[in-house]
């Protein structure tokens, strides 16, 4: 686990509260309008994150998007997990190496997996895709060409930077991205969120994701100035959620999505007169 990882398990809880205590203001209709809910890997907390039932759960819930996470197969299909290996999430079966592992031997182990293909077909335009490149063995020239091929045959029925983008960690990832996709693609900040955004404006992203606690004002004002979009992680909480809506966040990563839809929902539905 790297430090950062640490650092945030370890702070994470206490600022959550902090800022769940504090109250805020209630943001109008067009600020919350503004502020789309994402959900961290689907609605992970009832059902196995980034899993069909994850993200059907949430389109049903009313949210307005998904965040998860692509893997590729030994036979180079994108599919949807955060690990490399299996083992974490499906504790009851042997562990297997997504990309040591054919897509049709991995589906008969693992049937919950779905492919990007599949989500894009079952929630493409319904609810907005959150696409998350993770870190894969070295691939040769050829391999990473197929990969782009493969992308933008998959996602071609969406619009990119309106129906999905892409988010990286790490700049590196850029490589499995057709051209026009970096437009459409959001650098995720850990730490130093300021820097990070002057490199995004740079590589011409569409913006930048980081803590609600670390995109501090000059950081927001830097990306509103270069037309650039907000991503914040991981509100809990009413009080949070609505004040990322009144700084105009653009999208908001949550691992409690069904909190934030009900606050959403208590701001639109008139008070009883009972």
């Amino acid at each position: 686990m790297k430090w950062t990882d640490k650092a945030q398990a370890l702070l994470t809880p206490p600022v959550d509260t902090l800022s769940g205590l504090i109250p805020s203001a209630k943001p109008n209709s067009e600020q919350l309008k503004r502020t789309k809910i994402i959900a961290h890997r689907g609605d992970h907390k009832k059902f196995i994150e980034n899993t069909m039932e994850a993200f059907l759960s949430c389109y049903h819930m009313g949210l307005d998007g998904i965040e998860f996470d692509i893997q590729w197969t030994k036979d180079l299909v994108p599919v949807i997990h955060h690990d490399r290996t299996t083992g974490r999430i499906f504790t009851d079966r042997p562990d297997h190496m997504i990309c040591e592992t054919p897509l049709d031997d991995l589906r008969q182990t693992f049937p919950e997996i779905p492919t990007l293909d599949e989500v894009v077909q079952k929630l493409g335009k319904k609810l907005h895709l959150m696409i998350e490149i993770k870190p894969q063995p070295r691939f040769n020239s050829n391999e990473i060409h197929q990969c782009q091929l493969r992308l933008e045959e998959i996602l071609k029925p969406l619009k990119a930077g309106q129906d999905f983008h892409f988010l990286f960690f790490n700049l590196q990832r850029q490589e499995f991205l057709a051209k026009g996709f970096l437009k459409a693609s959001f650098l995720i900040a850990e730490i130093n969120l300021g820097w990070q955004a002057e490199t995004a404006m740079k590589m011409e992203m569409a913006g930048l994701c980081g803590h609600y606690a670390l995109m501090v004002a000059s950081t927001r004002q830097f990306l509103k100035e270069h037309k650039m979009l907000t991503g914040v992680g991981y509100p809990a909480n009413k009080n949070t959620y609505f004040r990322e809506c009144l700084r105009g966040t653009d999208f908001v990563f949550t691992n409690d999505p069904e909190k934030l839809v009900k606050a959403k929902i208590s701001l639109k539905t008139p008070p009883s007169t009972e």
